[in-house]
């Protein structure tokens, strides 16, 4: 009987701790993920396309620069629910000296996830970051149907980000 019970603690242990780890097949649901970057004047406009990010979590940017490079950096904060799913994140740094720029973008443990180029005409001279737009949950299998009309939920990972 003891023998038994010593083989089931490690599994007990396993699935309890299974949860805290990340799942890195959640961020397959975001097919097309890729960083853009636009300027006008002294601002970099950043679009992270399809980003695999919790539902719930507060992002959060930050910018830092090492001369004509622009490291901006996504992290996320509490609250955190049981899904993630495929934003359109849109967000800005502001003040940029005229020049040619690479825009990287790291998560927040500081892993790169791209990066890009840009050419910024404004006279700024101290860069800083702005605002971030999270847009609404484009889980692959759900169709943006027309403002107005009734959205069609065509997986069950859509269904789950409405009720957790």
């Amino acid at each position: 009987m003891m023998r038994g019970r010593i083989a089931l603690l490690p599994l007990v242990a396993l699935l309890l701790l299974a949860p805290l780890a990340p799942a890195p097949a959640l961020a397959q649901w975001c097919t097309g993920e890729a960083i853009q970057a636009s300027s006008r004047a002294d601002t970099i406009y950043v679009h992270h396309i399809q980003a695999p990010k919790n539902c719930c979590s507060i992002l959060v940017i930050d910018l830092e620069t090492e001369g004509f490079i622009a490291n901006f950096y996504e992290t996320e904060f509490e609250p955190f629910c049981t899904c993630t799913c495929c934003f359109n994140l849109r967000y800005y740094g502001a003040g940029f000296a005229p020049g040619h720029y690479i825009v990287r973008v790291w998560d927040g443990f500081g892993n790169l996830i791209g990066e890009t180029e840009v050419d910024v005409l404004g006279s700024g001279t101290q860069p800083f970051a702005g605002g971030v737009d999270k847009g609404e949950c484009l889980e692959p299998g759900v169709v943006d149907d027309p403002p107005g009309s009734e959205r069609r939920l065509t997986s069950w990972g859509k269904l789950r980000t409405l009720y957790w």
